[in-house]
């Protein structure tokens, strides 16, 4: 049975594909090499015959999901560090 990925999903790029299609209501082929493998996007719609509309980096795209992988897991830890303390900038000046 094929993986499934829900809306939101974190997934990677298993392979470089041939060619990339745009999940634009009008979409187009684009460059494979806008998108390398092991990239990692996030599932924005689910599509007809086992597709997911993809938003990597450089755009949003059309890929089967027998070529995405799921992605890592967002760290859920309230104990984890975060991005670092908020630093406040003095304008006074």
């Amino acid at each position: 049975m094929a993986p499934q990925f829900p809306v939101g999903a974190l997934v990677q790029l298993k392979e470089a594909q041939p060619y990339l299609k745009t999940a634009a209501a009008m979409p187009m082929l684009r460059p494979a090499d806008l998108v390398e493998a092991g990239e990692q996007g996030e599932v924005m719609a689910l599509r007809p015959l086992e597709h997911r509309a993809v938003q990597f980096r450089r755009g949003q795209f059309l890929l089967p999901i027998t070529a995405l992988v799921r992605g890592p897991e967002p760290n859920t830890d309230p104990n984890a560090s975060g991005p670092g303390p908020v630093l406040k900038l003095d304008r006074t000046h």
